[in-house]
């Protein structure tokens, strides 16, 4: 699992990821996300005074 720290529109927002694979099986790390605009599909939750969008595939993060 991993946390991702985005920024759109001028606000700072964390995206929350269970453990992630691609499609060979092989596991998923911020490295393929990070310095990359993406468009994330998940749901919003809230953890230790703060939210997050809750994500649960690698197939709801598209890198632009």
């Amino acid at each position: 699992a991993m946390t991702l720290t985005c920024e759109a529109d001028g606000y700072t927002i964390s995206v929350r990821t269970g453990v992630l694979y691609d499609d060979n099986g092989n596991l998923i790390t911020e490295s393929a996300y990070m310095g990359k605009t993406i468009d994330v599909n998940g749901i919003i939750d809230y953890f230790e005074g703060d939210y997050q969008i809750k994500v649960f595939s690698d197939e709801n993060i598209t890198v632009k």
